[in-house]
């Protein structure tokens, strides 16, 4: 029976090896299933945008594809999502209400083609880490409500993001309440119009360095910090207004220092 165990483990991670060699384009996704989700159908991916283009693997064995998954017994399952074209346009709504979710690994997906983002991770409230390296946000031109109260992540890595084409990014950190810092340096404003909500609730947030922002095409930057409890900083020199029709609520709530 130990022999029969070892030889099981062997050829999965033989297996693991020779697939995620032959297969580059996929997704690492890892979910926490307590006590009180089994026998239930979980939600482990929005697949409508795909058509079947995706395939599902649990510990990197493969199960038939299908939008939820129902979990026997409680503990860490990792998923492997394995895209079988590279021209995938949207990923819009991803994985939105997956609870469950913990970990997401983007360093082997290609994302040359995507041009939607947009509550990519809605009410993921458990996910603690995203891995974007090598995430390709050249034609992306919509990330509204991308982070949607991802109450979990503490960090978030976009330092990379090329956002020269991105119009909307309203909502896109709306009650991230536990990131405590985020590097938006690298980001290209140009051409957004809406940044209503931006930061709202990002109640850990204490600095916020956006001098590079130019926000000389915005017109609705309605709540953009509001309720943001914790900052006391807010480097925003280029602010332009000349453009901008609604600033309802923009500094709502806001440390008394700052």
């Amino acid at each position: 029976m130990i022999k029969t165990k070892k030889v099981k483990k062997y050829l999965i991670l033989i297996f693991k090896l020779l697939y995620l060699k032959k297969n580059p384009n996929h997704i690492i996704a890892v979910y926490d299933i307590k006590n009180e989700d089994l026998f239930k159908n979980i939600k482990i991916i929005n697949s409508n945008n795909f058509d079947n283009s995706c395939d599902l693997f649990l510990d990197y064995i493969q199960i038939n594809f299908n939008e939820n998954y129902e979990f026997k017994k409680e503990g860490i399952y990792t998923f492997k999502f394995d895209f079988k074209g590279n021209k995938i346009k949207s990923l819009k709504k991803l994985f939105s209400n997956c609870y469950n979710l913990i970990s997401l690994d983007f360093s082997k997906f290609i994302s040359d083609e995507v041009t939607d983002m947009s509550y990519m991770f809605y009410y993921c409230q458990k996910l603690e880490q995203i891995i974007f390296e090598s995430f390709n946000t050249d034609d992306v031109s919509n990330m509204c409500g991308m982070f949607y109260c991802c109450e979990s992540l503490k960090e978030i890595d976009v330092s990379k993001f090329n956002t020269n084409n991105v119009t909307d990014m309203s909502y896109m950190f709306f009650l991230c309440s536990s990131l405590k810092k985020l590097n938006l340096y690298n980001f290209n404003t140009d051409k957004i119009d809406n940044m209503s909500y931006m930061f709202y609730q990002c109640i850990s947030l204490e600095e916020l360095n956006i001098d590079n922002f130019d926000t000389i095409n915005v017109n609705d930057m309605k709540g953009i910090f509001c309720e943001c409890i914790k900052l006391k900083e807010i480097k925003i020199n280029g602010l332009n207004l000349n453009n901008i029709k609604n600033m309802d609520n923009m500094f709502g709530l806001l440390s008394t220092d700052l």
